[in-house]
């Protein structure tokens, strides 16, 4: 459910302790506190919570030696703080736990120029492994090379044979 500034309004400002020609420091606190995205925005699944989580794990996993000890010891609490408020189902706390984790990692844990070019090379190389298995075990592509096969076939036609219904 989102809570929006609408919501807060409607409340009795008794609820906040407040009285009627009192001032709204409290109220905008607590707003504040429950409420930190504007009301265009949404609230993250718990899926998508856990998606972070996740992937929060991971680049932990891998990055943890790049950071000093404070950013260290912050990630891996809010990391733990995620995950609990998670299972406890708290989930305004979660989803600006798993926003806060977002930003974190997006700052701390941006890929270089060679992760980059890694990942690139791996997806090539098995982009062509895949079409070299696939031509040389079930697919052929060729080409009419003269009149010879006429009517059925011209010069220059193109044919794609399939090898898995000759045993090759």
């Amino acid at each position: 459910m989102i809570l929006s500034y609408q919501f807060f309004l409607k409340l009795d400002y008794a609820d906040f302790g407040l009285r009627a020609g009192s001032t709204k420091s409290k109220f905008t606190q607590t707003y504040q506190k429950y409420v930190i995205m504007d009301q265009s925005a949404s609230l993250y699944s718990f899926r998508k919570i856990a998606n972070i989580l996740e992937l929060g794990n991971k680049w932990y996993q891998r990055k943890r030696h790049t950071l000093s000890p404070t950013n260290l010891q912050q990630y891996v609490f809010m990391l733990a703080s995620l995950d609990e408020n998670r299972l406890q189902g708290n989930h305004l706390q979660s989803d600006q736990l798993a926003r806060k984790v977002e930003n974190f990692y997006k700052i701390h844990f941006q890929r270089s120029f060679w992760d980059y070019l890694k990942e690139l090379c791996t997806g090539i190389i098995v982009a062509l492994l895949i079409a070299v298995v696939v031509r040389q075990m079930w697919f052929e592509l060729y080409e009419i090379p003269t009149g010879s096969m006429r009517p059925t076939f011209e010069e220059k036609d193109h044919l794609t044979v399939t090898k898995t219904a000759f045993g090759l």
